[in-house]
């Protein structure tokens, strides 16, 4: 079994099958690219910053090991080491980087593989997306604003930013 989590982005488009259509769908566990080519990586995924990071590391790891007269082999695992590590932590820096485009997690689905995880996701997804839909169109109809507290739409008395406790 895969493990994928989901992302969308906060601000979603109205319809349907283009929101669907920017559903980000990312794998969970060891990255097998990331480990064996990882500047590649993050090239294909846009990740600038993590590139810059892992070169700076790189270099800073073969240049201090060398200033310290370390063995070419000693380097040679070192670079290694960082590849390994980069490879369990690919899959992370590649949600904060959705987090910082303004993309949120929206679940956590598994199957045997991706169409499947996809189609699971979207059997639960789609009936919410749409009652979400409905719902906007009702509040944008009637002048009532989107997003607004819902505390307040209810009736139940707000203190601060919290309910009340018996509302």
């Amino acid at each position: 079994m895969q493990t994928y989590t989901v992302h969308e982005p906060r601000v979603a488009p109205e319809d349907i099958e283009e929101r669907a259509g920017k559903l980000v769908f990312l794998k969970e566990g060891f990255s097998i690219w990331a480990f064996l080519a990882p500047g590649l990586w993050l090239l294909f995924n846009g990740l600038w910053r993590g590139l810059l990071v892992y070169v700076l590391l790189s270099v800073g790891l073969v240049v201090g090991l060398g200033l310290l007269g370390v063995n070419e082999q000693v380097i040679a695992w070192g670079g290694l080491v960082i590849n390994l590590i980069f490879g369990f932590e690919a899959r992370d820096i590649y949600r904060a980087s959705l987090e910082r485009r303004g993309y949120v997690l929206k679940g956590v689905v598994s199957g045997r593989n991706l169409p499947e995880t996809e189609r699971r996701f979207l059997e639960e997804w789609l009936p919410e997306a749409q009652s979400d839909r409905a719902r906007m169109t009702a509040m944008a109809a009637t002048g009532a604003p989107i997003g607004g507290d819902p505390a307040r739409s209810q009736g139940i008395p707000v203190i601060g930013m919290f309910p009340s406790h018996g509302g």
